[in-house]
């Protein structure tokens, strides 16, 4: 065999027996590139378990190097897409790496074609967003996956421990619709039975296309704080028998895959067949297992022996055909669980309650003016949320704004809580609570603050003029906004001179009830005044000596100070224990009567 080297070759045949007659062909050999370099592992040990990108999604053993090109999933340029790749008897020292020739020249060396991962070391799941360039050039090009030991590898060579794999993704086609909302979760409360309010839910596309989108209300209780939860829309008819769909929302956040999942039903209620909870807009899912029967918990499992087929942040669908009791009556509480993988933290389990409403049977306290339509790229539509507290009992309600749409998954969930209370809380709190009236003669100038806001505020703080708030009448060293525990939401933070604040009552006496009052104008006109209560520790009549107690060596004190030039009693009023306007022996005599005769006790002026 003879290699040539690109370019174009001319080629005569003499064709005998006819003379001078020589045909001229031409041969062109064009330069269709090189190839990629290789990379591989070469000792098996740790390896890539899983990868999974797009419509890819691989589960292998330890290869060393593993070509699977035949594998490929589209991407549209300017969109983000989840990454993930899983670990096999992985380190804590192991590093992992993900390229992607956008350019289409054979190598990974161009600006962004290393993909920089949210997790790239340790025990993995390494997970991140790529990205697709607007410039990425159209067509078939290569992804390599890369894993190693005590360093962050290359995408070209071999590494002792570890392995690489390639793929293909394909880059063409229009921006799909993508979802956007925000925010993300409301919190309404606490509010007093009978109160409405609401939020702004703002629906926006921020892929290419058109977005269509609904809007579904699904109400629950006691959802996991993890975020993750399994709902559903649906109602159920006493003597029916039906399909009841449920969505499945894996919120782990710390990037657990969902490995488990069970419902119990209540006695009554039937199970006669399941679905597979199955991925929104892919392949992967929990087998159903089988479970049938009245009052029954039936169960969902990763059948395929991996790490979990619901990942973070999937949404999956399932359905279960349900007989319905026609005895049974008003919302059924439905207990279910999620396990994930045990990659992430404590909890791997999480439990929560399904409400399954007869039809019209749950409270209805939230809804919305918007339940569906369409937006261009980049357009947004406000859709306005509102509650209503009236007939609800004391407690907290969980809903969730269910958005099905047709952009990179196909179902969202906003969820919303309102907490009802009849407890209100106080307008406002002092710190400390307590005083000493020794605090008025500190040499440091510490501060008290002063906090005003709590859910049965009278007003508006942001109407609040700031610089016209004083306490007792004092300027206020600073005013800020903040937030307290016993306080919902913001709440005005102001501070003063401890000194200032102690000295402005004069003479304390304990036992005496003492107020503050904090005062302010409105920006738009008016003003508030609010009062609360402080305890001041103070003097008491006739403790001349301030050991908190009366007796014989006070009258001694009072005896020095008024007939043997000793030092004057301060304050002088402590020493008024007949409440007459000054110190005299009338005061000695009556410190004498109270003590040693049974006489009245001392007082102050």
């Amino acid at each position: 065999p003879v290699t040539l080297d690109p370019g174009t070759y001319y080629i005569q045949v003499d064709i005998w027996p006819t003379p001078n007659c020589i045909p001229t062909y031409t041969l062109t050999i064009a330069d269709v590139g090189g190839t990629y370099c290789s990379a591989s592992g070469s000792i098996l040990d740790e390896y890539i378990a899983n990868v999974t990108f797009g419509d890819i999604n691989n589960t292998t053993g330890w290869e060393g190097y593993g070509d699977f090109t035949s594998l490929s999933t589209t991407v549209a340029p300017g969109m983000g897409y989840a990454f993930s790749m899983t670990i096999g008897d992985a380190y804590p020292s192991d590093y992992g790496a993900v390229w992607v020739d956008w350019n289409q020249d054979m190598d990974f060396d161009d600006a962004n074609e290393a993909i920089t991962l949210d997790v790239s070391s340790g025990a993995g799941p390494y997970t991140g967003t790529i990205t697709v360039p607007t410039d990425a050039t159209a067509g078939a090009t290569r992804m390599r996956v890369r894993l190693s030991y005590s360093s962050y590898p290359g995408p070209c060579g071999t590494t002792s421990w570890g392995e690489a794999e390639d793929y293909t993704v394909v880059v063409g086609g229009a921006a799909e619709p993508e979802l956007s909302l925000d925010p993300t979760s409301f919190a309404f409360g606490p509010v007093a039975a009978g109160e409405t309010g609401g939020g702004v839910l703002t629906v926006g596309n921020s892929g290419g296309g058109t977005l269509d989108f609904t809007v579904a209300i699904a109400y629950s209780k006691n959802k996991d704080m993890s975020g993750s939860s399994i709902t559903t829309t649906d109602t159920y008819t006493p003597g029916g028998t039906m399909d009841i769909d449920f969505l499945m929302y894996n919120g782990s956040p710390d990037y657990e895959w969902g490995t488990d999942a069970t419902i119990s039903f209540p006695t009554g209620v039937t199970v006669n067949s399941a679905t597979n909870f199955v991925v929104q807009g892919g392949t992967r899912y929990l087998a159903w297992g089988g479970e049938t029967g009245d009052g029954i918990t039936t169960t969902w499992y990763d059948d395929n022996g991996g790490y979990g087929d619901i990942y973070d942040d999937d949404y999956a669908d399932g359905s279960v055909n349900l007989t319905f009791d026609g005895s049974l009556t008003g919302d059924l509480t439905l207990d279910y669980t999620m396990t994930g993988d045990e990659y992430g933290s404590e909890p791997h389990t999480i439990s929560g309650q399904i409400i399954l409403s007869e039809g019209g049977g749950t409270p209805e306290w939230l809804s919305i003016d918007v339940t569906g339509g369409s937006l261009g790229a980049g357009e947004t539509a406000p859709i306005n949320v509102a509650f209503d507290a009236t007939g609800l009992a004391d407690g907290t309600y969980y809903a969730d704004l269910v958005v099905t749409h047709n952009g990179t998954k196909a179902v969202a969930s906003v969820p919303v809580t309102l907490e009802v209370s009849s407890v209100e809380e106080p307008h406002m709190i002092i710190e400390p609570g307590t005083m000493h009236w020794s605090d008025g003669n500190l040499v440091e100038d510490e501060v008290v603050t002063v906090f005003v806001g709590g859910n049965a505020l009278p007003f508006d703080l942001g109407d609040v003029d700031g610089g016209t708030v004083l306490v007792n009448g004092l300027t206020p060293l600073s005013v800020t906004t903040g937030t307290h525990e016993d306080m919902t939401g913001d709440v005005m933070v102001i501070e003063v001179s401890k000194i200032a604040f102690v000295q402005g009552y004069g003479v304390i006496w304990t036992g005496d009830p003492h107020t503050y009052t904090t005062t302010g104008d409105f920006t738009g006109g008016g003003s508030f005044s609010e009062v609360g209560d402080v305890t001041l520790i103070g003097h008491i009549p006739g403790d001349v000596t301030f050991d908190g107690i009366v007796n014989i060596l006070d009258i001694m004190a009072m005896v020095n100070s008024k007939f043997k030039g000793g030092a004057p009693i301060v304050p002088w009023q402590v020493s008024d224990v007949n409440a007459s306007g000054g110190f005299n022996i009338l005061d000695i005599l009556y410190m004498i009567d109270f003590k040693f005769k049974g006489g009245p006790a001392p007082l102050h002026p």
